[in-house]
């Protein structure tokens, strides 16, 4: 429960058109004094929107001197009990006091509805004003109306329709006058045709003329503002369009927002805010990354995924081919650039491949094989460890073709540059050398244009 001040500043964020349909009309049926009930899945903001229709309302006076006020003794100890805002209670005429009636068991509602004398029951030691004289006079918001008990329906009905209540423990009738709003997240319909909700309490609800909050993922356009609120405080709805050029506050990095914008949001609003504040604790800079986002909302980073996807792509690739190169990892799975270059660099940190060559000649093969130096003239050496493998089986070879299987190692690369020198043959000669090679399974063509080269397969 909870008593707010009339002055309180608006509490709705967002420009939605479905949300500015809600506000239009709850504008109206706020001017017009009627009973109103609002629907809409947890966390849309259920309350915030009874608070609005409460600033909005035109002032009503107590129903008269029939309950005096509470002297400064009793609000203290209902503030206390947390029904009562003690630091407004002298100067706030319209009270808004919020009950959940979920939240309470059945056998007490009543007493926190209606008030009790000293004595009406066991433990009743001192006189309790209830529900309805604290809000005389203002607006009581009754939230998850739909679980009370059919009982308590009835005397809520003779409440709103006569105006009067009889605390329990006593004959005096007390007249008051309440602007009641409730909310529910039944459909308070069905629960007529079930005989759970009373049709002549449905119908004093305005039940059959709802305001139904639509789900965030309705509006998901007002997410952006809200964020920059729950992140900044009430200077951000000033500046809703800022992004994230604007390094002096929190803000959310391009993917994250990307995150935020696609999720399904089942507890909607509540949920939103309590991920981004969350988020924000877990990041030490400005900036909230996508990863803090995924961890708030208890899922994991569905770039993960992807990212698992192009490295067994990559493996699979070195595997049969012995060596790969960045761009034909995009070619094979259709990766962005960095993500191709990320998954390698990754695969490099774990000992799993290593890098060769340089600049737009780099590319990778699997670690821990000996790669030696380029066979530019005079011709190197293989060191003692490595043994070079056998030349493969492969008919009609030239001497030139036949002298490169012999001796090339397993992962080394050569261009076609390198094969011409080599040998002494023109470029045109080279490359219809090496791409024999290659059509042959003896050697893989790593690379493209002048970066592009050749490597040694392993055989068999």
């Amino acid at each position: 429960m909870s008593r707010s001040p009339t002055n309180a500043p608006p509490v709705i964020i967002g420009s939605s058109q479905a949300l500015k349909a809600v506000l239009r009309d709850a504008k109206r049926l706020a001017a017009a004094d009627l009973a109103v009930l609002i629907t809409g899945e947890t966390g849309t903001g259920k309350e915030l929107l009874a608070r609005q229709i409460h600033i909005w309302a035109k002032p009503a006076a107590p129903a008269g001197p029939d309950e005096p006020k509470a002297p400064p003794s009793d609000r203290r100890e209902l503030a206390k009990q947390g029904r009562e805002d003690a630091t407004n209670a002298d100067d706030d005429p319209r009270p808004f006091v919020a009950f959940n009636c979920a939240a309470v068991p059945e056998n007490l509602i009543e007493s926190e509805l209606f008030g009790f004398e000293p004595g009406a029951f066991s433990g009743a030691a001192r006189k309790h004003r209830g529900l309805f004289m604290q809000a005389d006079g203002g607006t009581l918001f009754l939230d998850e109306v739909g679980d009370l008990s059919l009982a308590t329906q009835a005397k809520l009905l003779r409440a709103l329709q006569e105006g009067e209540i009889r605390p329990l423990g006593t004959e005096r009738i007390v007249r008051v006058r309440v602007r009641l709003l409730a909310a529910t997240h039944k459909d308070l319909a069905e629960e007529v045709a079930a005989g759970r909700f009373r049709e002549d309490l449905f119908y004093r609800l305005n039940a059959s003329m709802p305001l139904c909050l639509p789900p965030l993922r309705d509006r998901r356009s007002d997410i952006l503002a809200m964020v920059n609120f729950a992140l900044n405080g009430a200077t951000a709805r000033k500046r809703e369009r800022a992004t994230s050029r604007d390094r002096n506050r929190r803000h959310l990095k391009r993917d994250a927002l990307s995150l935020l914008m696609t999720y399904a949001w089942p507890g909607n609003v509540r949920q939103l805010l309590q991920a981004v504040k969350n988020a924000a604790a877990l990041c030490r800079g400005k900036a909230i990354s996508r990863a803090a986002i995924a961890r708030a909302l208890g899922m994991a980073d569905p770039r993960n995924e992807e990212r698992g996807d192009v490295t067994a792509a990559a493996l699979a690739e070195l595997t049969e081919r012995g060596a790969l190169a960045a761009a034909r990892l995009r070619d094979v799975t259709g990766c962005a650039r960095k993500e191709g270059h990320a998954v390698l660099r990754e695969l490099q940190r774990r000992g799993n491949i290593a890098r060769r060559g340089q600049g737009r000649s780099t590319y990778y093969v699997t670690a821990g094989e000996r790669v030696l130096p380029k066979p530019n003239p005079p011709a190197p050496t293989p060191a003692p460890t490595v043994t070079p493998p056998p030349p493969a089986v492969v008919p009609d070879l030239n001497s030139r073709q036949a002298e490169l299987v012999a001796t090339l190692p397993v992962g080394e690369r050569v261009t076609t540059g390198e094969y011409g020198r080599r040998f002494g043959v023109g470029r045109a000669t080279a490359f219809r050398d090496l791409d024999a090679l290659a059509e042959a399974n003896v050697l893989a063509a790593v690379g493209k244009g002048r970066g592009g080269a050749h490597v040694r397969r392993p055989a068999g």
